[in-house]
């Protein structure tokens, strides 16, 4: 209020002053002499005015022309600036994928592999209009994948299985929606279907790459393995990794049997020592050992998870016993045999999986229910189902 006060008064003293200054003669105030016009003269002067105003604005064409002319310029720096983006960062894929997949003995590079997966998470921002991005990840992988040396499709499958263990769930939708679709696409190079073990098997000893049995039987089971875990799972098992109060039981027991079969698939990659000792060979069996059983970073490996939700399963089947619901006989029997391959597997196999780590096969056998635990389910099964 005091601002406004204040700016009145200055504006009432300067109103004051410039009466003084025009207490002379009053027909110098009119410049223009308007006052000396008529009303019909007065008119003809305005008009005259506006006349003269509008020959001075361009016509409507004109400004149409010229904002057709801006929005045209606009939108080819906005392509021009567009493209080099897109050019620049297809140069460092190009390139990332290249070196990534570089068919020598020494395994893929970290900086490489890094640069390949940080791509996924900006595919809407560096895709063009009209292009697919995660086509375009599946097919470049596939092309490497196709090659004959067998070190480049390891090392493309590793890449592979890295994006696998990298997407959250949206984008893993997204991915097997286009996997699911190229695998009834031809591959221009190689006149197949994309992602068919037959053309990725489909390698020669060149000599500087000796290819033996061994190597064909690694291959073929990292590559059904990498298929079956990328096809079932996002990267953290978030699919499987809830069971929320009301949550449907037999999908749960459904998304446990599809974890047994990844995890059966990871126990094929079991190889020879002297193969192990390739580095290629090391560094696609550690991300799958990573991956499956000892997890690393603050991960869960699909073990752990899947030993946890099989006991909120068999909690959950005996809450809903005890309600007076009525389990099918189908789920009894699929989680019966769940349970009974559970035991098996902690017991039998699990040691020679996970070897020269007794730290972490202890925790990892503590994650299934105990064997008396197990045991007592499946009597109650079986007496569920007699």
């Amino acid at each position: 209020q005091g601002v406004e006060e204040e700016s009145e008064c200055d504006y009432e003293e300067e109103e004051d002053e410039g009466e003084e200054d025009f207490e002379g003669d009053e027909s110098e105030s009119d410049d223009y002499g308007v006052d000396s016009l008529d009303d019909g003269s007065i008119n003809k002067w305005v008009l005259g005015k506006v006349d003269s105003l509008r020959d001075r604005l361009p016509d409507g064409d004109t400004v149409v022309a010229a904002s057709k002319d801006m929005k045209s310029t606009l939108a080819s720096r906005a392509r021009t600036a567009f493209r080099e983006i897109k050019g620049q960062h297809s140069s460092e894929f190009e390139c990332a994928m290249i070196k990534g997949t570089r068919p020598d003995d020494s395994p893929a590079k970290e900086k490489h592999v890094s640069r390949l997966i940080e791509t996924i998470q900006v595919f809407p921002r560096t895709s063009a209009y009209n292009s697919d991005y995660y086509f375009m990840m599946l097919h470049k992988l596939w092309s490497r994948m196709a090659e004959h040396d067998w070190r480049t499709v390891a090392k493309s499958l590793f890449i592979f299985h890295r994006m696998a263990v990298s997407v959250d769930p949206s984008l893993h939708l997204e991915f097997v929606q286009r996997f699911n679709r190229m695998q009834r696409l031809t591959h221009k190079k190689t006149k197949a279907t994309y992602y068919n073990l037959e053309t990725l098997l489909t390698v020669r000893d060149d000599g500087a790459a000796p290819f033996g049995p061994g190597t064909a039987k690694f291959l073929r089971a990292y590559a059904v393995f990498c298929f079956e875990r990328f096809l079932s799972f996002s990267g953290r098992f978030e699919e499987l990794d809830s069971l929320d109060e009301g949550a449907d039981l037999r999908k749960l027991l459904g998304q446990l049997k599809q974890a047994r079969r990844v995890l059966e698939k990871s126990v094929q990659l079991k190889t020879s020592k002297s193969l192990l000792r390739h580095e290629v060979v090391a560094q696609c069996s550690a991300l799958a050992m990573a991956d499956c059983f000892v997890a690393e970073r603050g991960r869960r490996s699909l073990w752990e998870v899947f030993g946890e939700r099989l006991g909120a399963l068999l909690s959950a089947q005996r809450t809903e016993a005890e309600r007076g619901g009525r389990l099918a006989p189908s789920d009894i029997e699929a989680t019966s045999r769940l349970v009974e391959w559970a035991g098996s597997f902690r017991g039998e196999r699990l040691g020679k999986v996970v070897v020269a780590n007794p730290r972490a096969l202890a925790r990892l056998k503590k994650t299934l229910p105990a064997d008396k635990e197990l045991e007592e389910h499946g009597r109650w099964l079986a007496g569920l189902a007699a």
